[in-house]
């Protein structure tokens, strides 16, 4: 099973030991998503803890909910002009069923007009037509324009 996420973290500090994270992630299984449905139906990624929003927060919240993740593959990296956060999506694998205000949704069929955020939003676009043609990229800029690295495979560090 595949997955993904998104971490957001705070503006960049002159200082990085200031620095704090805010994370949203997004997990999807094969063919389907796994989102965040709000109390009024609008959808989002999934978000880490917000008293810590390192990835290995969101995995340990995904267990407890009876989720079991592998986030392990970086999808894109941007920075969102108008807050200054800057979003790193992971793509992975996710394993159990949806827990309770979570749903996954087929890629061919996401609810793009039930995701509030432009910048989901247009990732989670572009993650279902690059599903659909079965190659995935790493997109680096900012919410609305920027560039697709394509990757060819991957392979262990000899260092």
């Amino acid at each position: 099973m595949r997955a993904m996420v998104l971490s957001e973290c705070a503006k960049i500090e002159t200082n990085p030991l200031k620095s704090t994270n805010i994370d949203k992630h997004q997990i999807e299984r094969p063919n389907e998503v796994l989102l965040k449905i709000a109390g009024d139906g609008s959808c989002s990624v999934p978000l880490a803890p917000t008293d810590d929003s390192r990835l290995i927060a969101l995995v340990a919240r995904l267990a407890a909910a009876g989720l079991e993740a592998d986030l392990s593959v970086l999808y894109s990296v941007y920075q969102e002009n108008e807050t200054g956060l800057h979003g790193i999506f992971y793509h992975g694998s996710v394993t159990g069923d949806a827990p309770k205000g979570y749903g996954y949704f087929k890629i061919s069929k996401l609810p793009l007009d039930r995701i509030t955020d432009t910048a989901e939003r247009s990732m989670l676009a572009r993650y279902a037509h690059e599903a659909s043609q079965g190659n995935f990229g790493i997109y680096q800029g900012d919410q609305s324009s920027g560039t697709v690295h394509r990757t060819v495979g991957r392979e262990p560090s000899k260092l």
